[in-house]
Parts: C-alpha cells; sequence; structure tokens
C-alpha cells in the first residue's frame, strides 16, 4: 500500500474505512514489534494514556469493537504510531534552518529597499490611505 492510496491530497483519508485499516495496521505493527498481544497493547495504551492500571472488563468496552470494526481508540493509536525517526527529525531541522534563512534574507532585502527609496513620504499600503 504507497502513501496515495492511505492520504488523502491533505495528508489525511478521505475514507474513513482506509484510516481505519490503517490504524488497525500500525496497532498490529506495535504488537508485533513489542511481541505482546493487541489485548495488552490496548492495556498499555490506555496505562500511558491515563496514567492508571485498567481493569480487563474496562478494556474489553473497548476492544470488542477494535476486533469486530477495527476501530482503534485514541489512546490505542497515539501509543501505536511510530516514533520520529532521525531522518525525519534532521529534515524538520533543515526545514526550520532553511525557513529562518528566507525570512532573515527577506528582512535585509526590505531594509535595503527602505534605504533606497528613503525620500518618499507617507504610507502606501492599505491601513494608510
Amino acid at each position: 500500500m504507497d502513501l496515495k492510496t492511505l492520504f488523502g491530497k491533505s495528508g489525511k483519508s478521505a475514507n474513513p474505512r482506509v484510516a481505519r485499516e490503517r490504524d488497525a495496521q500500525q496497532a498490529l505493527a506495535a504488537t508485533a514489534l513489542l511481541d505482546i498481544t493487541e489485548f495488552q497493547l490496548f492495556q498499555l495504551a490506555w496505562q500511558r494514556w491515563y496514567g492508571e492500571p485498567v481493569s480487563e472488563k474496562k478494556i474489553e468496552r473497548w476492544f470488542i469493537p477494535y476486533m469486530f470494526d477495527g476501530i482503534v481508540p485514541i489512546w490505542v493509536r497515539q501509543f501505536a504510531q511510530p516514533p520520529v525517526t532521525r531522518g525525519t527529525a534532521k529534515f524538520g531541522r533543515i526545514v526550520l534552518v532553511l525557513l529562518f534563512a528566507i525570512v532573515a534574507l527577506l528582512v535585509w532585502r526590505a531594509e535595503i529597499a527602505a534605504t533606497l527609496l528613503g525620500n518618499i513620504t507617507g504610507c502606501y499600503f492599505p491601513p494608510c490611505y
């Protein structure tokens, strides 16, 4: 399955069924990675989200819709998401540095333009006229 299938143009799935399948696949991947059952994943996710252990009866209320309909609760989704990799973090830093450089360049160019056009008096921008 490729990214175009998983995500629409906005980055979110336009089809709820596709989103549910993706969430369920992430939950299954997390159980395989941790070598635990899906029910244990729900328990761990609950404990991580709410900060307290949970009874099996309480988890069953959320686990049954997951088993039959593939509906993954938000706290399991959050727990099962893949972590940010070093490559992703490095890309984010590069984008941040480039953005900062572009803004600095624009401010520098605006200062040069202000000195060259220093003899113009008055304001010509929308709030002034």
